[in-house]
């Protein structure tokens, strides 16, 4: 009768396990005959049984001759001399004296005292050689760490993983870890997907923790991380996608500046991680793939690929805004924080309140400290006609690009701004800043200024107000602009960075 793998496996980790333990008596023995106590002795004996168990392990238990032998020495360390140093001293430091009060002579308490611990370990290091060290994959699987897919950052996750389920379900198995609150929703819209919960907070202790064991139990070929925050601890291979350079050029200090300072520390320690460990890095821009090279070395050039973003409409139909009804405004949608650069537009709306007087600067954003600070600004400086509109729907939002009479952003620093096409994708004309990666998303279908210069803002919106026919001219060479970006083409460069990374 022919055994099965597994069984044949365990009978290999058996007489592995039974040549290395007869190693460790015999060292265990011949130490305490020295004299040294029985603890010490042990700990002493199994550092040394364990080098021979790491090779015999790797190449004959489990056979495993791929894999990241990094990956696999430091895993094997981690989970054998807990089975070892822990388990095995706690077992015996109890069981050993327990053995002797009930008569047993001290040599042979000893003997059964290591022997039950032993058993022990040896069923808790199977276990976890088996799924963890030397895991064995059922064809190449990938795992989507996608755990921010519900958040404002979160629409690149969500295509992504929509479109690698609808046109890519053949050439991998595929796994998502989403918020344990949407597994659902995700598992019901990814018919190819297997639909994990994940609840680890980005730079939390579970996301180094406990993020880590679950993608051990996964047990991906390649796992991908949409976010630079990831687990110091996962020596998996990987790739990671940085959408900006942000948090390193800006601060946003919005509370304790000594925790914030802290805080970007850590940040730029773990890029500097990221960048080093991940197989492949994907950027949303040049801009930002030059940037990561300007901060981190070119050496990473031969890593890095630019996956071009998109916009979309949304499903939801255009819904008014009351307070926006019947007015000419000029429209920006986006979080308030500094490098944002919403107070250049507040400026250069008091400017242009001299020429249009009813003019409206409509703000739209969560509500937050930046948005609050700005508020304040408007009141003490009384800066009239700008509506601070808080969050808005997706709808409210299509209907303010529809009737907008300009899109506007200042921002200092993007990654790429989808707010940029989906205001082109709705008609609406757009005045852009000329920095970082701006001017490569928008190409000539925008009017660009100096976001460090107020005239040059009202300038810009000025040309565009004053003359419906260049709002037509951008408005038309904005919905040309929006065809050249796709979310499909985004997945499917993604696609062919799994197989090169694989590969």
């Amino acid at each position: 009768m022919k055994l099965s793998s597994a069984s044949s496996q365990k009978i290999r980790f058996g007489a592995i396990g039974l040549l290395n333990t007869a190693l460790d008596f015999g060292l265990l023995f011949l130490f305490t005959s020295f004299g040294l106590a029985s603890t010490t002795a042990n700990t002493i004996s199994t550092g040394i049984a364990l080098i021979f168990s790491f090779f015999a392990n790797k190449n004959y238990t489990f056979k495993e001759k791929k894999g990241n032998q990094w990956r696999q020495i430091i895993l094997f360390f981690i989970v054998t001399l807990f089975g070892l140093w822990v388990i095995q001293n706690i077992i015996i430091k109890y069981l050993e004296p327990w053995l002797m009060g009930i008569g047993i002579s001290e040599g042979l308490s000893l003997f059964l005292a290591k022997s039950v611990a032993t058993a022990f370990s040896m069923v808790w290091n199977y276990i976890l050689y088996d799924r963890v060290v030397f895991p064995k994959n059922s064809g190449n699987h990938i795992v989507i760490d996608a755990r921010t897919i519900e958040s404002s950052t979160g629409r690149y996750m969500q295509r992504l993983v929509e479109n690698i389920n609808d046109h890519h379900q053949k050439d991998y198995r595929y796994t998502v870890i989403v918020p344990s609150t949407v597994v659902q929703k995700w598992q019901e819209r990814l018919s190819h997907f297997t639909v994990v919960a994940g609840d680890q907070k980005a730079y939390g202790f579970a996301e180094q923790l406990t993020l880590p064991l679950l993608l051990w139990r996964l047990k991906p070929t390649l796992t991908h991380f949409t976010m630079p925050q990831q687990p110091l601890i996962w020596f998996g291979p990987s790739i990671t996608t940085i959408h900006d350079t942000t948090l390193i050029r800006y601060d946003n200090i919005d509370s304790n500046p000594l925790v914030y300072k802290v805080q970007k520390a850590i940040f730029i320690g773990l890029m500097h991680v990221v960048m080093r460990r991940s197989k492949h890095i994907i950027t949303p821009t040049e801009f930002v793939k030059n940037d990561l090279g300007s901060y981190f070395g070119t050496k990473f050039f031969s890593r890095i690929t630019v996956t071009l973003e998109a916009g979309e409409i949304p499903d939801a139909a255009p819904e008014p805004i009351k307070t926006l009804t019947g007015k000419d405004f000029v429209f920006f949608v986006g979080n308030a924080f500094p490098y944002k650069n919403v107070k250049r537009l507040i400026l250069a709306h008091e400017q242009l309140l001299k020429k249009y007087p009813k003019l409206v600067l409509a703000l739209a954003g969560k509500k937050d400290f930046f948005y609050t600070e700005l508020e304040e600004y408007c009141k003490k400086h009384n800066i009239n006609q700008v509506q601070f509109l808080g969050f808005i729907s997706d709808g409210e939002k299509r209907w303010a690009l529809q009737h907008a009479r300009a899109f506007a952003t200042a921002s200092l620093s993007e990654g790429f701004c989808i707010p940029l096409l989906e205001a082109m994708t709705e008609g609406a004309p757009v005045v852009a800043s000329n920095a970082s990666c701006l001017p490569e998303v928008t190409g000539k279908a925008a009017l660009l200024f100096d976001p460090s210069s107020t005239d040059d803002v009202v300038e810009k919106l000025d040309s565009l107000l004053s003359s419906k026919q260049l709002r037509q001219k951008m408005s038309d060479k904005g919905k040309a602009r929006v065809k050249q970006f796709s979310w499909k083409k985004m997945a499917n460069q993604t696609v062919v960075v799994y197989k090169k990374a694989i590969n």
